[in-house]
């Protein structure tokens, strides 16, 4: 017991390291800003009557309650690189949208409005293969990793389909112990592919639940962390974990937002590739993509990555997945890393979740036409076929209504996604007038 207060401790000390590095295979703490970085960058808002009266007005407005979001995975959990190959810069023609105003809950809103009512870290937006805008806060700048959650997702399904392209997997109606054969006789095995990419799976999770320990996803964060820190000896890892669940219902039965089918995905895909999720990541999509900084994801304490989260990158990194789903499945260079075929299908929103979900993608909402990774804390990757343009935002955003145990298909909380899919169709409506 000692030894392992002893790691706690020393892994404190490491996440406070404010450099944020990463190598190929790093510790606790080394994602991202420090605290302390954080709380330095937030001062010029925080610290002023604005943001307090805006957290106020909110409440009074909408009745959401803003709350400090401080469970960061980096913390307990080790990290691998995801090393990018040769960098293919944004081609950058800035626009100025300081006077871009839009609506929201019958309010005219500002950029600036939701960088600092919205705890965005980061907003970046791309226009026919063009940065054309970027801002950043809360100690957060171009050059810094931030956790997509959720987001990680769509990278996932996207690896599914450049797997299809590859050869390496045949289709999506296929049961997925023909790839991971270690999950036949659980819950998992005769569950298709395509079941597992849109949440039909039926087996057993419950991440919406307001009981927290009744939360799925937060008892596999326990497991892995006891595991880790016990170095085995209470605790499991993922694949352990994920092989412990039971079925209730029949696959297809029920859209069941549900993290484990995307680790079920990951785990088949470290099989047919036979390399760890963060090798193929980086080979599949983050090199060819042509990212300009090394991403980075957690892992378990046996190196497996619990994939429906985790990935760390730049806001101007993330963009790339859209641009590519934006694309047809062209890399920069011209390469194929997807059929037509499956961005189509792969963005094709089922009957079960009310054309709501696709594989591992949401449908956009009523303001702008598309699709969108979406992740914890209101980070997306948004993609608007019909204005050439992908949104990213970056944030730590985390509001519960007076609903909250209302359930939800995509969350039962507050995280300003919806008010950024406002403010994307703004700038893209700014855009093709300018």
């Amino acid at each position: 017991m000692f030894a392992v207060l002893l790691t706690v401790v020393r892994r404190l000390l490491m996440w406070l390291d404010p450099t944020g590095r990463v190598t190929s295979e790093s510790p606790p703490g080394s994602l991202g800003p420090s605290p302390f970085t954080v709380l330095a960058g937030m001062r010029h808002t925080v610290f002023t009557r604005r943001y307090w009266s805006a957290r106020v007005s909110r409440l009074r407005h909408s009745r959401t309650t803003a709350v400090p979001t401080i469970f960061k995975p980096e913390l307990v959990l080790p990290s691998v690189s995801v090393p990018a190959g040769v960098a293919v810069p944004w081609p950058e023609q800035p626009v100025d949208l300081t006077q871009l105003s839009y609506e929201w809950e019958g309010r005219r809103r500002t950029v600036e409005d939701f960088m600092i009512d919205r705890e965005t870290d980061g907003l970046v937006f791309i226009k026919d293969g063009t940065l054309v805008f970027e801002a950043y806060a809360n100690g957060f700048e171009a050059h810094t990793l931030h956790h997509c959650w959720s987001s990680t997702k769509a990278y996932v399904s996207t690896l599914i389909g450049n797997a299809i392209h590859l050869g390496l997997i045949d289709d999506v109606a296929d049961p997925i112990e023909r790839y991971l054969p270690a999950v036949r006789g659980s819950a998992w095995e005769g569950t298709s592919l395509h079941h597992l990419l849109r949440m039909e799976s039926g087996v057993a999770w419950d991440e919406h639940t307001s009981h927290l320990f009744r939360n799925s996803q937060f008892a596999q964060w326990q497991r892995l962390t006891l595991d880790y820190l016990t170095d085995g000896r209470l605790g499991r890892t993922r694949d352990a974990f994920l092989l412990g669940l039971p079925r209730v219902e029949a696959p297809g039965a029920r859209f069941n937002y549900n993290s484990a089918n995307t680790q079920v995905l990951a785990w088949a895909l470290e099989q047919v590739h036979a390399k760890p999720f963060a090798q193929v990541l980086a080979e599949q999509l983050w090199q060819p993509l042509g990212a300009q900084a090394d991403a980075a994801t957690y892992t378990d304490r046996v190196g497996a990555a619990p994939a429906s989260m985790g990935l760390y990158a730049t806001p101007r990194d993330f963009a790339r997945l859209g641009q590519l789903m934006l694309r047809g499945g062209l890399a920069p260079d011209g390469r194929r890393l997807l059929s037509d075929a499956w961005v189509a299908q792969a963005t094709e929103f089922s009957e079960l979740s009310e054309r709501q979900y696709g594989y591992q993608w949401w449908e956009n909402g009523p303001e702008l036409a598309g699709f969108t990774a979406s992740g914890f804390t209101g980070n997306v990757i948004s993609v608007a076929p019909a204005a050439e343009m992908v949104g990213v935002r970056t944030a730590h955003d985390f509001s519960i209504p007076p609903d909250y145990s209302r359930p939800s298909l995509e969350s039962p909380v507050d995280m300003g996604r919806e008010e950024f899919q406002a403010l994307f169709a703004a700038v893209a409506r700014e855009l093709e007038t300018s």
